[in-house]
């Protein structure tokens, strides 16, 4: 593999619900590539799996935050509903509980099936940025299959109308004009010693996992 520098610019067909400074974007990739291993019956459910096709520094991939650009004021704060549906689990298998025995109706009035209310706020805006530095061919072939862009994609938000992926002659996955392009951690040997910013964060995908979580410089 030949890692490039890449500038990946995503045109946007209508509002979308993404956070700035939350999931690098190997987060994107590697749901990309475990799909693709998925369809291929060869993921071993390591979602933890190194992605071979990125360069990795100190432990972080090469792989920036989403950089949004042409943001309007618009926005719209959307409440959502979060329900466990005892139809659809009824109607795939009998619901049990961990030793096997029916454990009837799932209790949604408190636990982790609790029924509950939830916002999500969307922005309209023109492209969403990512910087990297990786194989070209294995990102390209990857992205092809990817229609949508950041939460919700299920209710058509975040709709991608085209992309564009460029090299660049500078590596900008990690700093961009001196500033932080991503989460470091507080050691590096990028010469990044401080940040407003110091926050518990994970080094790689997938960020939502808690564990192995470390100090990191932040934009």
């Amino acid at each position: 593999m030949v890692f490039k520098n890449l500038k990946i610019v995503f045109h946007l067909e209508n509002s979308i619900c993404i956070e700035r400074n939350k999931g690098a974007f190997d987060a994107i990739l590697a749901m990309l590539y475990f799909n693709q291993l998925k369809h291929e019956g060869t993921f071993d459910g390591n979602y933890e799996m190194p992605l071979p096709f990125l360069d990795m520094t100190d432990g972080v991939y090469h792989t920036s935050f989403p950089v949004i650009e042409g943001e309007s004021i618009y926005y719209d704060k959307e409440q959502l509903v979060k329900k466990f549906d005892h139809d659809l689990y009824a109607k795939h298998g009998e619901i049990v509980s961990k030793n096997g025995k029916p454990r009837g109706l799932v209790e949604t009035a408190q636990g982790p099936y609790k029924n509950a209310f939830f916002a999500l706020e969307r922005i309209s805006a023109d492209t969403v940025t990512y910087y990297c530095r990786g194989d070209k061919d294995t990102i390209v072939s990857l992205l092809k299959k990817m229609h949508f862009l950041g939460k919700k994609s299920s209710l058509g938000w975040g709709k991608i109308n085209r992309m564009n992926v460029d090299e660049t002659e500078e590596d900008f996955s990690i700093l961009k004009d001196g500033k932080l392009m991503r989460n470091l951690p507080v050691e590096n040997s990028f010469g990044v010693t401080s940040s407003e910013n110091v926050a518990l964060f994970r080094l790689t995908h997938p960020y939502w996992k808690k564990q192995s979580m470390a100090p990191c410089l932040m934009p």
